[in-house]
């Protein structure tokens, strides 16, 4: 089972990233650290973090090692 702290940051960016994309679908304006961003770094930044998260679940999941050869 992952660790707690890896629980709790997957939950973290599952709920922004659903945040965000219903704010962008919506045609909302997004704010990402006080400021007003465009649709463009809105999406770069939830790829981003969609493949964070893609790779942790592959690093739980064990098909990627989680040690250094």
């Amino acid at each position: 089972m992952p660790p707690t702290w890896f629980l709790i940051f997957f939950a973290f960016c599952a709920g922004w990233a659903a945040n965000t994309a219903v704010r962008v679908l919506r045609g909302n304006e997004v704010y990402i650290a006080g400021q007003r961003t465009s649709r463009p770094v809105t999406a770069a930044a939830s790829v981003i973090i969609l493949i964070a998260v893609a790779i942790m679940i592959a690093i739980a999941a064990g098909v990627i090692p989680d040690h250094a050869p």
